[in-house]
C-alpha cells in the first residue's frame, strides 16, 4: 500500500467511536493499529510473527484487528 493511500484510510476511520478510549489509558494512534492490522493480513497466518515484528502480545494484535474491521465495516 502506498503511504498516501494508507493515510487516506487512516483518516477515513479515525473518527470511528471504536478508537475513543473508554478508560484512563489513551489508545495508540490509529496509524499504528492500522499498520498492525495490515501486517497481520499480509502474514502467512503466523500471529507470532506479527507480535515479534511489533514487540506486542497476541491479544493486542487481535484487539487492533477487531477495531480496524469494525471501523471499516461501518
Amino acid at each position: 500500500m502506498f503511504p498516501y493511500h494508507f493515510q487516506q484510510l487512516a483518516n477515513l476511520i479515525r473518527s470511528h467511536s471504536v478508537f475513543l478510549s473508554q478508560g484512563t489509558k489513551p489508545q495508540v494512534c490509529v496509524e499504528l493499529q492500522l499498520a498492525i492490522f495490515l501486517c497481520r493480513l499480509d502474514s502467512t497466518g503466523s500471529l507470532f510473527g506479527v507480535c515479534s515484528c511489533f514487540g506486542i502480545e497476541e491479544g493486542i494484535v487481535i484487539l487492533y484487528t477487531k477495531r480496524i474491521i469494525q471501523a471499516i465495516m461501518i
